[in-house]
């Protein structure tokens, strides 16, 4: 091949071009439904846990599995505190000592009482940007009062659904319909974010755009993928 030969040998006439990767448009949502228990605040802790299980002579596994089983009318507000705490101290085989079912009350509601504060700037900073936010918690009515009390900021929520207050627990569907209604907007315009799968895929089910919260670390990641919303700072607790 001489000096003017024009032809280029093939490793340079074949130059691959890469396109762009494209990304999946984020969704555009106009409200954020939030859970009370597990997502506005933490779980219980396991020592709680661990505390109240041998109160009631059971292990933290037997206890909790009790404590699940027997919650529905509790949450709903078509059973009272005192009926609940025997019921499961019934079924633990132990006898409701004096002062006994009232401990497991006060424990019980200390136990939901550890803000998590990542969310609720959060949620904060999504009303200063113009999104709607509500809470849709399954909440025994004793427990409320002192909730509401203790947590001021929950009052800066314009919609706030709570199961012992129209007789419906998540994941019935009846209460999603409800906290929608409220918010004047359609399934598809709104977030729900719970910590329980079985409500997650329930919301779903009916349109809602839904995540499971694991954490605010993992949720701002998700948010982040999904979403066209205010960055949640990514925090661990």
């Amino acid at each position: 091949m001489s000096p003017g030969d024009s032809a280029q040998p093939p490793w340079l006439r074949e130059v691959p071009r890469f396109s762009r990767v494209s990304r999946p448009m984020k969704q555009s949502v106009k409200a954020v439904v939030f859970d009370f228990g597990g997502v506005l605040s933490r779980p219980p802790h396991p020592a709680a846990i661990r505390r109240m299980s041998a109160a009631c002579g059971l292990s933290p596994d037997a206890y909790l599995q009790l404590f699940r089983e027997l919650r529905p009318e509790y949450d709903r507000g078509t059973m009272g505190p005192e009926a609940y705490w025997q019921r499961l101290l019934q079924a633990a085989g132990r006898a409701p000592e004096d002062g006994l079912i009232a401990w497991l009350q006060a424990r019980d509601l200390a136990s939901w009482t550890h803000a998590r504060r990542p969310m609720v700037r959060w949620s904060r900073h999504l009303r200063r940007g113009g999104w709607v936010t509500a809470v849709l918690s399954n909440m025994p009515r004793d427990l409320l009062a002192p909730i509401e009390r203790r947590f001021r900021w929950l009052a800066e929520f314009p919609v706030r659904v709570y199961s012992c207050q129209v007789g419906r627990i998540k994941p019935e569907p009846e209460i999603f319909a409800v906290c929608l209604d409220r918010l004047g907007l359609e399934a598809r315009e709104v977030l729900f974010l719970d910590d329980h799968p079985g409500n997650v895929t329930a919301a779903a089910r009916l349109g809602l755009q839904a995540l499971e919260f694991r954490s605010p670390g993992q949720c701002a990641r998700q948010l982040e993928q999904r979403f066209e919303l205010p960055r949640l700072a990514r925090s661990r607790r």
